[in-house]
């Protein structure tokens, strides 16, 4: 009799465990976080299936700044710090990696910060368009009262350099033989006479 009732209480114990397990189980299809909850702040247990990076965000979600994950290998504590290079955490991934498994325990460290929510999508704003500096006012010379403009200098030849012979008296003034000496190739050549003293100034007797 005293058998019957221990196989008895041995069954329902297994069936218990079994219970359990499954429950476990379905729990860990529906959500990575197996046992446990995560806290807002301070330090808290659970198991979790997945990343290290999915864990964080759903820690974000529940208004925890993960800073650390910690677990024990061999008896010791060896640390996963979020957001730091791979160098501080490669103790870590060597020995669990950054997946963890359900099997696993893990403590996190939580600093208290706000609950994420989905950003939202900024709209870009035109910025207005700049005009295009106008051109810059030119200044009028100014002219005194009562002078007369001066008329340009020609120094356009009155006859062609190379034409017939020509002499002083063909040209009205000592610009217009000096313009066409030099056009004819003066002072270096004295094509026309008008330089008799070779002095490079032609017909230097006209006003």
């Amino acid at each position: 009799m005293g058998q019957r009732r221990l196989a008895g209480l041995g069954a329902i114990a297994i069936g218990a465990v079994l219970a359990m397990a499954v429950g476990l189980a379905a729990q860990a299809q529906e959500s990575p976080l197996v046992m446990g909850v995560i806290p807002t702040e301070g330090l808290g247990l659970v198991a979790w299936e997945g990343t290290i990076d999915d864990l964080a965000i759903e820690a974000a979600g529940d208004g925890c700044r993960l800073e650390s994950v910690w677990a024990t290998v061999g008896g010791q504590f060896i640390g996963y710090t979020v957001g730091a290079p791979d160098f501080v955490n490669a103790n870590f991934e060597s020995r669990i990696g950054t997946t963890l498994r359900a099997s696993r325990t893990v403590l996190l460290v939580c600093a208290e910060g706000e609950r994420v929510a989905p950003a939202p999508t900024a709209t870009a704003t035109p910025s207005p368009t700049s005009q295009p500096p106008g051109p810059t006012p030119t200044a009028s010379p100014t002219r005194s009262p009562g002078a007369t403009p001066a008329p340009p200098f020609s120094t356009t030849p009155l006859y062609d350099p190379f034409g017939p012979d020509l002499s002083c008296s063909d040209f009205p003034t000592q610009a217009d033989a000096q313009i066409l000496f030099e056009a004819a190739g003066g002072p270096g050549v004295d094509r026309h006479g008008l330089d008799p003293d070779g002095d490079g100034i032609a017909c230097e007797e006209l006003p």
